[in-house]
Order: structure tokens, then C-alpha cells, then sequence
């Protein structure tokens, strides 16, 4: 039998605060076994079924009009090929540490939406191949003077 909305928005929730539990955990430990602890967050995420409106607002503790125009902006996603509106979890999840972050910089200035999603764009870029090599070889000492 399918889960009832209720029932869905718990299990989401339940899920997400375990997923939470592990990067605390992940975050004290060495970079090898925190790899392998981030890598198992990865994998529950991938399981978690798109997540409704009302968990992600619950979740994000905003409200079902200001979720939907996240979407909107593009700063949430829309599950793929869900027949009710659903979000992708990952993103969810994604957007979840950006907005506990601001959160707790709560002196900051300015729209929470916007700096989520400038947050979003800088993490896409620190996520290319290119980027990480430049940062490597920096790091490394392997630097051409102008």
C-alpha cells in the first residue's frame, strides 16, 4: 500500500535528520572515512523518492508559497517524471546546508534567495574538473608568475 502524504513527509524527514546525524559524524573524522561516511549519505539520498512541497517547506522551515517560488527561480528542482509536485532530493539537500549556513550568519544583509542561490553557483563552479586542477596545482606550489 502507498504511503500517505503524512506518512511520506515523515519518512522524508526522518531520513534527511540521519543524513544529518552522519556529516556531523563525517565532519570530526579523518578525510578517508569521512569520503566513505559522505559516500553512504550519497547512496540514502539517491533512495529517498522525490520529496512533496510541504516536507521541503517543514524541512527548510519556510513556507509552501515561498518553496514554490524557489522553484520558480530555479533554485529548487523539480523531481523528473513525478506526478504530483515533487522536488529533487539532492538539490533539497543541497539547499538545506546553504540555508542552515545563512542561518547561523544571520547578520548578513540581504534576500535569503539570492544568497542561496549565489551559494548554489559558487558550488557549482568549485565542483569542476578544471577548477579543482587549478586549486591542486596552486595548493601544490606550482604557480606561474604574470
Amino acid at each position: 500500500m502507498p504511503l500517505t502524504v503524512a506518512e511520506q513527509q515523515a519518512e522524508t524527514l526522518a531520513t534527511f535528520s540521519r543524513v544529518e546525524r552522519i556529516e556531523a559524524v563525517a565532519a570530526t573524522l579523518d578525510d578517508n572515512a569521512a569520503a566513505k561516511l559522505r559516500d553512504i549519505v550519497e547512496e540514502m539520498i539517491d533512495s529517498t523518492p522525490p520529496v512533496r512541497i510541504t516536507a521541503a517547506a517543514k524541512l527548510l522551515n519556510l513556507s509552501k508559497p515561498t518553496i514554490h517560488a524557489w522553484c520558480e527561480r530555479g533554485v529548487l528542482k523539480r523531481a523528473d517524471g513525478s506526478p504530483v509536485r515533487t522536488l529533487d532530493p539532492h538539490r533539497l539537500h543541497a539547499v538545506l546546508h546553504i540555508v542552515r549556513d545563512l542561518r547561523v550568519l544571520a547578520d548578513q544583509p540581504g534576500n535569503l534567495l539570492e544568497q542561496v542561490w549565489h551559494r548554489l553557483q559558487d558550488r557549482t563552479l568549485l565542483e569542476t574538473e578544471e577548477l579543482r586542477e587549478g586549486l591542486a596545482s596552486w595548493r601544490a606550489g606550482d604557480v606561474v608568475e604574470a
